[in-house]
């Protein structure tokens, strides 16, 4: 049962984001800070066929990282990034993915502005979000979208999972008045205006 709803809600979001990239008409480009195993990503690049995506990732050990998950060691960093960059070069619109192994604050200079979409999904703290948010969302154009991942109130084991996710979007959407949009479950956004 889990399962299954947790694949609804990656079906909504990649719809629901993919949606909005495609309705662009144009080429575009997006970014994931916190590729991970890179199921999103690849979900995205096969459903929007005009986006330049960048994937943002240290694959390596860091201080801090999320108050859900235990730090793997490098070794498994390691084997993760090998296995995605196998993945990237078989796939057949690997000249629209770019994926940068860094941290989310050292990629800012490798990545254009303008950008039409940034979805977070790296480290889960307060802090990393807080940070990711701030730093990433001058890079969106006007009218682009900044949104991302592990975002529910509704439910009990989110809020205690995701309490730095929930509090930074919560806290910067309110400081600087942006109308934060929860319709896609599991996830945030904005548009910036």
């Amino acid at each position: 049962m889990c399962q299954s709803m947790h694949q609804m809600t990656d079906r909504r979001r990649i719809q629901f984001f993919g949606d909005y990239l495609n309705s662009l008409n144009r080429k575009s480009l997006a970014v994931e800070v916190g590729v991970h195993q890179g199921e999103y990503l690849f979900a995205m690049v096969d459903y929007c066929k005009s986006v330049k995506w960048f994937g943002v990732d240290p694959y390596a050990v860091y201080k801090s990282f999320s108050d859900r998950f235990v730090m793997p060691p490098q070794d498994e960093w390691t084997t993760l990034y090998t296995t995605i960059m196998q993945k990237l070069s078989t796939h057949p619109d690997r000249h629209r993915i770019k994926l940068i192994r860094k941290k989310a604050a050292d990629a800012l200079s490798d990545i254009p502005n303008d950008l039409d979409f940034v979805y977070i999904d790296g480290d889960h703290t307060y802090e990393a979000v807080a940070e990711d948010i701030k730093l990433w969302e001058p890079k969106v154009r006007p009218g682009g979208i900044i949104g991302g991942h592990d975002y529910n109130k509704a439910k009990d084991r989110y809020r205690k999972i995701f309490s730095g996710v929930i509090q930074a979007v919560d806290e910067y959407a309110a400081a600087n008045n942006r109308s934060l949009l929860v319709d896609v479950p599991g996830n945030w956004y904005w548009i910036k205006s």
